[in-house]
């Protein structure tokens, strides 16, 4: 600390002692300041040291607060198993059903209708299939008759076509008797002629020598030319005979072919539908002329429903990769957009040219 005792210090600054002044008392007050100094910062560690030491007894005399373990954090996750899966992706489009297979029956004879009970429009019919019998062979069974049209011309020139057959038949059968006849003629007159042939050389002979009659030699020569013209008529049947068979079975051909067309026609008197169905139109009557091409009727099948729908042109290019790659998407069909699907399909194509004026498919 500093003496209460010592002057206070100037405060102008003291002038520069003569260089003849003693110099003993500046270096004494050099030593007062210093060891001032030194007594300060000695008293102000104390002063530290004791305040620290106080701090450090008083803290330890504090007890510490109780503490509480530390808890590990729990974390509530959700998991889920998952797999791989295609997205399915569904679109939307209207359509209106229609059956799948719809026919026009005509007529395919001319004549008059002369049945017709049965064409009753939305009543079910029944047309040819095959049924499996017990014994597992299958059978044919044809459908009703809806129409009948008048069938005696075609029965008449049926049995004329029969008739021709018979004709021909009995034609054939002659010319293969009379060819077997002459054939056995032909045979025989060769071998009287070769005889006589022979006969004719001897008489000859002896005429030559003078030994014979020129009158019996003439009557042999007679008989000689008419075995000659005998055997060549002969031959000339028997050269026949082939163009005489070709042109009968030619013949016959044509007439198998006039009695295949005359059944056909026949046949085609009773009008049957080509599938069992629902008749949905009447297009003529009992006691009706019809000609060839004359609708008769109308027949749907509703067992299997076509409905075509319109979707984007994205949409149909994705739907048409399915289709190529052997894939047949699934349909639901439902009346309305906000009803439960009723009926399941497939998609089984997709239209070749797109509508321009709603450019859909």
């Amino acid at each position: 600390m500093p003496d209460p005792t010592a002057a206070p210090p100037s405060p102008y600054p003291e002038s520069a002692a003569p260089p003849d002044t003693a110099g003993p008392p500046r270096a004494q007050a050099g030593r007062y300041r210093v060891g001032r100094n030194v007594l300060i910062g000695v008293a102000c560690v104390v002063v530290l040291g004791l305040g620290v030491g106080s701090f450090s007894g008083l803290s330890n005399l504090k007890k510490e607060p109780p503490r509480a373990d530390p808890e590990e954090d729990v974390f509530q996750v959700e998991v889920y198993n998952v797999e791989p899966a295609d997205v399915r992706r569904i679109v939307s489009a209207f359509g209106t059903a229609r059956s799948d297979r719809v026919a026009v029956i005509s007529a395919e004879v001319a004549g008059r209708i002369v049945e017709a009970d049965r064409l009753k429009v939305g009543r079910p019919v029944v047309g040819d299939h095959v049924e499996i019998a017990d014994d597992g062979r299958s059978a044919r069974v044809e459908g009703d008759v809806l129409v009948q049209i008048d069938p005696q011309v075609y029965e008449q020139r049926l049995a004329r076509a029969q008739g021709l057959i018979a004709q021909d038949n009995v034609e054939l059968r002659q010319l293969e008797q009379d060819y077997a006849t002459n054939q056995r003629l032909l045979e025989q007159e060769r071998e009287r002629l070769a005889t006589i042939t022979e006969e004719y050389e001897q008489k000859k002979e002896l005429v030559g020598r003078g030994a014979g009659s020129a009158t019996e030699l003439r009557r042999v020569e007679l008989d000689m030319k008419q075995y000659e013209e005998s055997v060549l008529r002969l031959e000339t049947d028997v050269e026949l005979y082939d163009e005489g068979k070709e042109r009968l079975e030619q013949q016959r051909a044509v007439h198998d072919s006039d009695l295949e067309l005359a059944r056909i026609d026949r046949e085609r008197t009773s009008v049957r539908p080509p599938f069992s169905g629902i008749i949905a139109e009447v297009m003529s009557d009992e006691g009706q002329y019809v000609k060839v091409g004359d609708p008769l009727f109308q027949i749907t099948d509703n067992d299997r429903l076509e409905i075509p729908v319109a979707v984007s042109l994205a949409d149909s290019s994705e739907i048409a990769a399915d289709l190529a790659g052997g894939k047949r998407p699934d349909v639901a069909l439902a009346v309305s957009e906000t009803a439960a699907a009723q009926w399941h399909g497939s998609v089984v194509r997709i239209a070749p040219v797109a509508d321009e004026q709603t450019r859909t498919v």
